[in-house]
């Protein structure tokens, strides 16, 4: 289901705390993923392998139920554990993220295969990795009101709301017994918000962090505290955060050539440089 024209999709972070019970759950949910995952990666790459055609998302779908069904198990801390103990939900984000990556990776080589190269020289993409469980980790899950997205306040609830020495706080609902996570709520999203997608992730620091996916009519947020940030650049002299754009309006004509010759190789560099940042991860877009 894509959102009409006239919203605009975007995403949010929040630094999430969890409890040491929430804590061993997402360790035994992300461990149960990426199990899944990975099983679902090694049957994509051997059907590439054999240049046989790989499994859509609705393929891939189809096997949760099943594994689920079959009371399929997976080796977690030292003991086997059923994967229908995971929530269903997170399987299939754990599948629509492994499902994306081959579909970007399928294009790139179409693309490939359409340009002339030098003798020799290969692709530069290649075909999803596996995960590992010892660093990080992600669950990310579809949020869904019945058929359609969730309102904002089916999923999030404000606890505290924010002043000026301290941000607002709010509990996010989260599938299975992870349950309610508290968010710094620092940013409060539209009242008209339907949210499409979820995940909660941890960093290598041991962060823990909550990601919204959302579509809402609102063009821009403003600034909740009034407060303006300024990027100073090259192609813009300087850019604020909530819109406005000022260019430096005495330079010479001279410099103002050199300005235009050398800022289009930096654009140019700027955007191959997110290109490949962004590239595999389903949150590009994040804090709005």
């Amino acid at each position: 289901m894509s959102p009409r024209a006239d919203r605009h999709i975007r995403a949010q972070t929040y630094a999430a705390e969890l409890t040491g019970d929430q804590i061993a759950e997402f360790g035994f949910c992300n461990a149960g993923a990426t199990w899944f995952y990975n099983e679902a990666n090694a049957s994509q790459l051997d059907r590439h392998r054999h240049r046989v055609l790989i499994e859509t998302n609705m393929s891939l779908a189809y096997a949760v139920s099943v594994a689920r069904k079959a009371r399929v198990e997976f080796r977690y801390d030292g003991t086997m554990r059923l994967i229908s103990d995971v929530p269903a939900v997170m399987l299939h984000g754990a599948l629509r993220q492994l499902s994306a990556s081959w579909t970007r990776h399928l294009k790139a080589l179409a693309d490939w295969g359409k340009r002339t190269h030098a003798p020799g020289q290969k692709c530069p993409s290649g075909p999803p990795g596996f995960r590992s469980v010892h660093r990080g980790g992600c669950l990310y899950w579809q949020v869904q009101d019945g058929s359609g997205p969730c309102p904002i306040g089916k999923l999030v609830l404000v606890t505290r709301k924010a002043t000026r020495d301290r941000p607002a706080l709010a509990t996010l609902r989260v599938p299975g017994k992870i349950g309610l996570v508290m968010i710094r709520y620092h940013r409060e999203l539209p009242a008209d918000t339907m949210v499409r997608f979820a995940a909660l992730r941890v960093d290598d620091l041991g962060r823990y962090w909550v990601t919204i996916q959302y579509d809402t009519a609102q063009v821009r947020q403003p600034a909740p505290s009034g407060i303006v940030g300024i990027d100073v650049g090259v192609a813009v002299t300087a850019a604020t955060s909530d819109g406005d754009v000022y260019d430096a309006l005495c330079l010479s004509p001279a410099s103002s050539s050199a300005k235009t010759a050398f800022s289009a190789p930096c654009r140019a560099s700027a955007g191959s440089t997110r290109a490949s940042m962004t590239s595999g991860s389903p949150y590009a877009a994040e804090n709005g």
